[in-house]
């Protein structure tokens, strides 16, 4: 993509443009990764913050280094991790590197432009959840640039959701804040949501530890400066105003 191109994307979303030409090549990946995976017919299942974004943020996702899947219960996920490798590499990405241990298999893909490289995790399915389809969108395509369309299995949005108040409970990093208070902003099945925060552990307990940490400062603010970078401007919004608003919305959803 021409350099005047990727300015005007800069200038429409005060991203930086190194950031911009990695989600170029990401996009480019994923289209590819996807006819490689319904070709060996894998199931896996992406999930966590980029399902979220790409999958349902529209305009407002914030960019994202990472893809996460994770492995069917019907399939051994050794012999799945190993299958989804060679994806890569016949999707046009044959310089990886890898890093395994007994319950995740992670894939460091060499991209397009020589400095970047994706990580990839795969992990053994957690819940048996009925998978969807989903679109992933890209912030390129709100700013008029054409990007292939990429469709990838996925979970529902309370899932998603749900699993993404799991991480804020455990870690209150600034993507997880930014992208709970994004999702809970939209619509969506609040009983269905409480439901699938069941899976993680006793829902009004995960709720109310947010709550409190909320109430006690216990997050750090200066990860804020390493993800809101990742975000267009016009959807920055101040670190302690979406934490209120998370706990608002948590109060009256988990009735705490």
């Amino acid at each position: 993509m021409e350099d005047k191109i990727i300015g005007m994307i800069v200038a429409s979303t005060n991203l930086n443009p190194e950031d911009i030409k990695y989600e170029i090549d990401m996009i480019n990946l994923s289209s590819r990764l996807s006819k490689a995976l319904t070709e060996k017919s894998l199931k896996v299942y992406l999930f966590g913050g980029t399902a979220l974004n790409k999958g349902f943020f529209m305009d407002k996702q914030r960019l994202s280094r990472d893809l996460d899947f994770e492995v069917s219960r019907s399939q051994p996920f050794k012999s799945t991790a190993l299958k989804f490798e060679s994806c890569i590499i016949k999707a046009g990405y044959p310089n990886i590197r890898i890093s395994e241990n007994k319950n995740s298999y992670t894939i460091y893909v060499s991209m397009e432009e020589p400095v970047n490289e994706l990580k990839i995790d795969l992990v053994p399915q957690q819940n048996v959840i009925k998978p969807i389809q989903i679109t992933l969108h890209s912030i390129l395509e709100y700013t008029g640039i054409p990007i292939k369309t990429v469709d990838m299995a996925s979970y529902p949005f309370e899932y998603l959701l749900a699993y993404k108040l799991n991480a804020l409970h455990r870690r209150m990093l600034y993507k997880d804040v930014y992208d709970s208070y994004t999702a809970i902003q939209m619509p969506f099945d609040a009983v269905k949501l409480v439901r699938y925060t069941a899976l993680f552990g006793n829902p009004k307990l995960i709720a109310g530890d947010i709550i409190y940490n909320i109430e006690n400062g216990k997050y750090d603010s200066r990860d804020e400066l390493n993800y809101e970078k990742l975000v267009q401007e016009k959807y920055r919004t101040p670190l302690k105003n979406m934490l209120y608003e998370i706990k608002s919305k948590l109060s009256m959803y988990y009735k705490i």
